[in-house]
């Protein structure tokens, strides 16, 4: 905690009411005497009520938050009415968040940060089996699957994070989410059809046919995710599914027969 507080803390000038509930901001005590350093035997110890304090009120806010912006979206969301949910001034938010997109970001970025990694990651190994790199495997649909598999279980675990995305996003800057991670994919994708292209002899497929092909791989979850709240019955979607994109893809890399 900054020194300052800390400094009213043993100056007696701030005070934490035994009647405020959790989340509870110190109190300055303007002229008053009233010193709290017996309710607080330490500095450590002042400090660690404040930050769990803390914590607790931003873990309250963000709740909140998230019920606000499922009810009423983004552009409909209130910042008054997330506040008044968590039961915490305006001024409190503010001391956590910049504003309402900075919010919005504390609940969305974390999943979509786990699924960027875990999709890098699958192409990457993927790229590896093409290039035969040591402890690379061998290229097969099981990988596939297994990446499927993974990513489909971090959506359904934050399923409500993605309907915010996908259903509740508009007016803010995440509500093009879907071309930004075709952007990210397409890269990816490229470098896995230079090299297989390459092994095979075979042409490149061009630019927009990987775009497309990017497209629909990430509107299958997106179609899944809005229709299908089960997770393992997605699963089985997605594994029929998976099974065609697949037969697709490597079908555009077959020698073209007179």
């Amino acid at each position: 905690m900054c020194p300052c507080v800390e400094n009213a803390y043993w100056n007696g000038t701030i005070d934490l009411p035994p009647s405020v509930g959790e989340g509870a901001i110190p109190i300055m005590r303007g002229g008053d005497t009233h010193n709290a350093r017996g309710r607080y035997p330490s500095v450590e110890g002042f400090r660690r009520q404040i930050m769990n304090n803390e914590h607790e009120t931003k873990e309250r806010l963000l709740e909140c938050a998230r019920a606000e912006f499922l009810e009423k979206g983004y552009q409909g969301a209130s910042l008054r009415g997330i506040c008044k949910k968590a039961g915490v001034t305006t001024g409190a938010l503010y001391f956590f968040f910049k504003d309402k997109e900075d919010l919005f970001d504390a609940i969305v970025e974390p999943t979509l940060e786990k699924v960027k990694a875990m999709s890098m990651q699958h192409v990457n190994q993927e790229l590896m089996a093409l290039q035969n790199l040591p402890g690379a495997e061998e290229d097969d649909m099981h990988d596939d699957r297994n990446a499927t598999e993974q990513i489909l279980h971090v959506l359904y675990s934050d399923y409500d994070i993605c309907q915010l995305l996908l259903t509740k996003s508009q007016g803010s800057k995440y509500e093009n989410c879907l071309d930004t991670f075709v952007d990210i994919f397409e890269t990816g994708q490229k470098a896995l059809a230079v090299e297989q292209a390459k092994q095979l002899g075979v042409p490149v497929p061009d630019d927009y046919t990987l775009h497309w092909v990017i497209h629909i791989q990430l509107d299958a979850y997106v179609h899944v995710l809005l229709h299908e709240p089960d997770e393992q019955k997605a699963l089985s979607h997605m594994d029929n599914v998976l099974t065609y994109l697949l037969s697709g893809w490597q079908a555009l890399f077959r020698k073209k027969t007179e």
